[in-house]
């Protein structure tokens, strides 16, 4: 497993685009993308692992015409970023991750999560509302969900549970209902970074 949360500079974009640019193609397709200096680095990020543990040159992360990744080789990666952050991760089974940065925004978007949800982790402020909806955002990637279909998800449990994965820390184990199926989402927060990925197998087998 390969999880990385860095920050984006003028030297990565400058490799990965000396690392595409046999494939202008490739190139013309991410840059109809509103984010992408993040998306050709995130890419890059992951094909360069990609050839360096799983022995495969010139892997090129593809995604569909709604920007759901095409999975090739049985290798299945995400990403999420937020300003100068990317977030993604690699691994042979699939796993959905979502990145915050924190701003205090208009406080009715507070009221976006239910009391009962602020209740399980004790407090209604802007770190609980962050924690919260990183934790939903991935939920909706796994799902396939629409934006709108992120109040239809509701917190359930709340287990302060420390894992680490690939040097990344996670305090929190979340239950999450929807539909009456229940999600798991391991979540943290760093500073003013906010994080949480959705899978079942990472949580259920300690994987690192």
């Amino acid at each position: 497993m390969h999880l990385l949360i860095t920050e984006i500079n003028d030297i990565l974009f400058k490799e990965a685009i000396e690392y595409f640019e046999e494939d202008n193609n490739y190139l013309i397709n991410i840059e109809n993308k509103p984010t992408f200096i993040q998306s050709i680095i995130s890419r890059y990020l992951i094909s360069k692992h990609i050839e360096e543990n799983f022995w495969i040159k010139k892997y090129y992360p593809k995604t569909n015409e709604n920007w759901t990744p095409i999975f090739e080789k049985n290798i299945y990666w995400s990403i999420s970023h937020k300003w100068d952050y990317i977030f993604i991760w690699i691994w042979k089974e699939k796993i959905w991750i979502d990145i915050e940065i924190f701003k205090e925004r208009d406080i009715s978007l507070l009221d976006k999560i239910t009391e009962k949800e602020y209740e399980i982790l004790w407090w209604k402020n802007w770190q609980t509302f962050y924690t919260l909806w990183t934790g939903k955002e991935s939920i909706i990637k796994r799902k396939q969900l629409k934006l709108d279909d992120i109040y239809k998800i509701k917190l359930k449990e709340n287990t302060e549970e420390k894992n680490t994965k690939s040097g990344i820390i996670f305090s929190k184990k979340l239950i999450f209902d929807f539909n009456w199926e229940k999600l798991k989402v391991l979540s943290w927060m760093d500073n003013y970074l906010y994080y949480s990925v959705c899978s079942w197998l990472i949580l259920i087998h300690n994987y690192e």
